[in-house]
């Protein structure tokens, strides 16, 4: 974003009256909400991780490889917050 658009954008926001500050703020949230990881999303990334490597043991092994660095044995014990790193290292891997 470069200053004019900044400028442009506090201006409209400074026209806002409460209650569309109010219906602002729950639409960004409810986006902010669906963008988030799912468990299915992390559950996908790891069955995609282990499908590339073979559903033999080097799958597993690579799955348990990314678990491991969050300190869990299966996806269950991984926080949420965490599921956008877990498909991260999916990828990475």
């Amino acid at each position: 974003m470069n200053t004019e658009q900044e400028e442009q954008f506090a201006a409209l926001l400074a026209g806002m009256g409460d209650a569309e500050m109010d219906a602002l703020h729950r639409r960004l949230m409810k986006l902010r909400n669906k963008s988030e990881p799912t468990y299915q999303d992390a559950a996908d990334a790891l069955y995609k991780l282990g499908a590339s490597q073979g559903f033999g043991q080097r799958g597993r092994d690579a799955i348990k490889g990314v678990l491991a660095k969050f300190g869990a044995a299966n996806l269950k014990a991984i926080a949420p917050c965490h599921f956008a790193d877990v498909i991260g290292e999916c990828a990475a891997a």
